[in-house]
């Protein structure tokens, strides 16, 4: 039974999923585009922290955004189906919103590991001056939070 929900929610969201995996794992290797591009530390530390704040509400949109979009198209199908479908199944309506919620976590994981790659890729290729680290896998803990709790209410 849950195999056939999951399968019917990736019917209905393979096309999403593929553009959040793509924007999740592109973000954190944007954010550090103009430290990478120096050769050398032209720019003092302030000018790098300045420059890289200004992506950082894109991070807390786009898990906002996954999680409004992985919410929706978990009850796409059913929708249209005016929830014919749910009401006829031999199982109670608690354990198939359980088995959908499960489900759109299991698709939405895929967007929160390609952010964990490409936070860990972006903190290889960054050239960070002295007295600054990276923490791509604390953002990537942050921004996984923040998806699933995002999520979690829009369901």
């Amino acid at each position: 039974m849950f195999q056939a929900i999951l399968r019917t929610q990736w019917k209905w969201s393979w096309h999403a999923f593929a553009l959040s995996v793509v924007a999740a794992f592109a973000l954190p290797l944007i954010s550090v585009q103009p430290t990478g591009a120096q050769s050398d530390y032209i720019f003092q530390t302030v000018d790098i922290m300045s420059e890289m704040s200004r992506y950082s509400p894109w991070f807390g949109g786009l898990a906002l955004l996954l999680g409004l979009l992985f919410a929706t198209l978990a009850w796409a199908s059913d929708h249209r189906g005016k929830h014919v479908y749910a009401l006829t199944l031999p199982i109670s309506r608690q354990r198939y919103v359980l088995m959908r919620y499960a489900a759109g976590l299991i698709l939405l994981a895929a967007p929160l590991l390609a952010m964990w790659i490409g936070s860990i890729v972006a903190a290889g290729t960054a050239q960070i001056p002295t007295g600054l680290q990276s923490y791509p896998h604390a953002l990537s803990l942050r921004f996984a939070l923040a998806a699933i709790l995002s999520f979690s209410v829009l369901f």
